[in-house]
């Protein structure tokens, strides 16, 4: 048997899909970006409004109907974020499965390119450290976390309660974030 020299269509042809999954892993984390951005600007947006009602004129608005409004807009928010997570660890599962493709694809084009055989892209190893990294999935975890604590404190009035709460949901969801992580 001889050795068969790949062809070049071949090469162009995984070329082209290395483009494609890097170009679509590019957006995937551009679009995590935005989402970030939109639930960031949107609770800074929603804190600023209740300051804003809980220190305009008592005559206008009931102080009942502030701690209504006040619940009301906080639970949306958390609503908000809860989703928010959801997808961002979709998203997560997504880049990974483009950073898996395309190291496929890597060693599938290397592979039809003798003068790279050696070739390979250093990777350094994960270490326990990488679960402190608060990635975009992670930090909107801990910020529902702050969501429910206000929300349970706005409730119940004890701080104990509304601080475990939270900082319990801020585990699980920086637990879920980190697990997908090998």
């Amino acid at each position: 048997m001889h050795d068969m020299q790949p062809d070049k269509g071949t090469q162009e042809f995984l070329l082209e899909d290395f483009r494609h999954f890097s170009e679509s892993s590019w957006r995937n984390e551009d679009v995590g970006e935005k989402r970030f951005s939109f639930l960031v600007s949107l609770v800074t947006a929603v804190a600023g409004g209740l300051v804003a009602l809980r220190t305009a004129d008592k005559n206008r608005i009931p102080p009942d109907e502030v701690i209504g409004i006040t619940q009301a807009a906080v639970a949306g928010l958390l609503v908000i974020g809860i989703l928010s997570y959801l997808r961002m660890l979709h998203r997560n599962r997504i880049t990974d499965e483009y950073h898996r493709t395309l190291k496929y694809i890597r060693n599938r084009l290397i592979a039809t390119l003798p003068e790279f055989g050696d070739y390979e892209v250093p990777c350094r190893l994960r270490t326990w450290r990488d679960s402190l990294r608060a990635g975009y999935a992670e930090t909107v975890g801990v910020l529902n976390g702050l969501l429910l604590a206000g929300l349970v404190w706005l409730y119940s009035g004890q701080w104990c309660v509304a601080i475990g709460s939270g900082a319990v949901l801020a585990a699980i969801s920086w637990w879920l974030a980190c697990g997908r992580q090998k």
